[in-house]
């Protein structure tokens, strides 16, 4: 037990103890003129530059972060409704039997024509002078 003790001291000894160590960040501008961004500080030889990359996060919002909490809930209650009654109209769409249709007597009586015996002959087109008649 002691060992194990001892190995999760030395492990933990071993790590840099400021975790905000790891949050800088460096901008290196080299003899070259590249520039590099980088967790260590900056050699000698290159020009260390403000990087303007926060480090830290600001603070939340709690109130606007509510607000929006409340909206959801309140949009999550709308959609819970809408989704409960389109249901309860699926449902009733099923259920409901198909309608009877009952035919109704005409109130007046239909009659069609009757053809009595041959039909019309068609006129065969006029050939000659009477064709070529200008209106």
């Amino acid at each position: 037990m002691r060992l194990r003790a001892w190995v999760v001291v030395a492990t933990a000894a071993s790590f840099p103890a400021a975790p905000a160590a790891f949050a800088e960040v460096y901008k290196c501008r080299g003899a070259d003129g590249a520039l590099t961004y980088q967790q260590a500080p900056c050699s000698p030889s290159d020009q260390s530059l403000a990087s303007g990359i926060a480090s830290d996060y600001p603070a939340p919002n709690v109130l606007e972060r509510e607000r929006l909490l409340q909206r959801e809930a309140e949009l999550y209650k709308r959609l819970e409704a809408q989704r409960e009654r389109l249901s309860a109209e699926a449902i009733a769409r099923i259920t409901r039997p198909e309608p009877v249709v009952i035919a109704a007597e005409p109130a007046y009586p239909i009659a069609w024509p009757a053809r009595f015996g041959p039909r019309p002959q068609r006129r065969a087109p006029m050939h000659g002078w009477a064709s070529e008649r200008r209106f």
